[in-house]
């Protein structure tokens, strides 16, 4: 999957809701970044866990914040949105796709 860095102005992505590409968004300073990026529902499922351990756990081991929304535009898919450090974001990117074994989503 490919990489898009968006710009702290908040610039939307160009392929709008359709956009199926990993978002990084770096705050001002530069310490603090999310990453955005769609899901299946059942790769949703499986990285939070029943009753939410596994999110609670990867927040635990990573330090990151990890949320599950809806997405916009595809009841098909979830948005998984992950902030952190960029330390903690790379640890949470790898405890996620350990999780979903054969797929990756970097």
């Amino acid at each position: 999957m490919i990489l898009l860095v968006t710009p702290p102005s908040n610039l939307r992505c160009p392929f709008g809701e359709e956009c199926n590409f990993i978002h990084i968004s770096l705050s001002e300073n530069d310490q603090i970044a999310k990453v955005t990026f769609p899901v299946d529902k059942s790769f949703a499922r499986e990285i939070s866990g029943e009753d939410e351990t596994n999110s609670r756990v990867i927040s635990l081991m990573s330090k990151a914040s990890l949320s599950i929304k809806d997405h916009r535009s595809d009841s098909s898919l979830k948005n998984v949105e992950i902030q952190g450090t960029p330390k903690s974001l790379d640890i949470a990117l790898e405890l996620v796709e350990q999780l979903t074994v054969g797929t990756s989503i970097r």
